[in-house]
C-alpha cells in the first residue's frame, strides 16, 4: 500500500482551499488510518509516500521510456505502454 499524497486532484484541491499539501494529505491520511482501525484491518509495515520517491518514480518512467514501454500524452503525463509488453 502505498499513500498517494500528490496529484492534479490533491493540487487543484489545495489551490482552491488555499491550505498547503501536506495540510490536506495529512488529513486524509489519518482518516485513511481511522478507517484501518475502525475495521481492525492489519496494516502494513510500512507505508511510503508518493512525495517522498519523486526522484525513483522519474528515473523509472525514464528508464520505460528508453525502452520503448512508455510515452508522454501531448497534455505531459506518462503512460506504460501495454501493447509494448509481451505477454
Amino acid at each position: 500500500c502505498n499513500l498517494t499524497d500528490v496529484d492534479d486532484k490533491i493540487i487543484n484541491k489545495c489551490n482552491a482551499e488555499s491550505i498547503s499539501l501536506q495540510e490536506l494529505t495529512n488529513k486524509y491520511t489519518m482518516a485513511f488510518f481511522d478507517d484501518l482501525e475502525a475495521l481492525n484491518i492489519i496494516k502494513a509495515r510500512a507505508y511510503p509516500r508518493a512525495t517522498e520517491h519523486i526522484d525513483e518514480m522519474a528515473r523509472l518512467i525514464l528508464d520505460l521510456e528508453q525502452n520503448g514501454l512508455a510515452y508522454q500524452s501531448e497534455e505531459g503525463s506518462w503512460y506504460f505502454s501495454v501493447s509494448s509488453k509481451e505477454g
